[in-house]
């Protein structure tokens, strides 16, 4: 039997269709991860991309956002992928606050796909979620400035030529 979408979901989603309505305006969320060399959090906004259901059941829908795979951040969710996110809706003063694991889905070709196979595989219940095709469908819909982002210098990189 099936179970219905989650009642967080459902006025999450209604906020955040509001918030964007009202705005028009990108939803950015805040994701803290872990620091394993530290321990200590780090958290950084990130843009919400939607919700994924891979399993076909509502009940445990998947949050989706997207990063520069070669960001501090990456590392950390591989070390230890337990992260919380946030959402602060101005318009409905609503907070949002979610715990759950990260997981990381590169593309095909890179070091990090070989990896993170048994997981993506894991999450679509047999490997029937195309998660190939979901990434690129985002990267598709994203700005023209956001993927110019990804041949900037590697984030967090010192930049010849600054102070010191």
């Amino acid at each position: 039997m099936q179970m219905a979408v989650p009642r967080w979901k459902a006025a999450l989603e209604k906020a955040l269709a509001a918030h964007s309505k009202s705005t028009g305006r990108t939803i950015f969320m805040q994701l803290a991860s872990i620091d394993p060399s530290t321990p200590v959090p780090h958290v950084r906004s990130v843009i919400f991309r939607g919700f994924v259901s891979p399993t076909d059941n509502p009940a445990h829908p998947l949050l989706l956002a997207t990063t520069d795979v070669r960001t501090p951040k990456t590392a950390q969710m591989i070390a230890n992928p337990h992260v919380q996110i946030v959402w602060w809706i101005d318009g409905s003063q609503e907070q949002y606050r979610i715990a759950g694991k990260a997981h990381i889905v590169p593309a095909p070709g890179h070091t990090l796909h070989k990896h993170f196979l048994h997981t993506i595989k894991s999450l679509s219940e047999g490997g029937s979620f195309d998660w190939e095709a979901k990434r690129i469908e985002v990267f598709k819909s994203m700005s023209p400035v956001m993927k110019a982002s990804w041949c900037r210098p590697t984030p967090g990189s010192r930049l010849e030529g600054g102070e010191g």
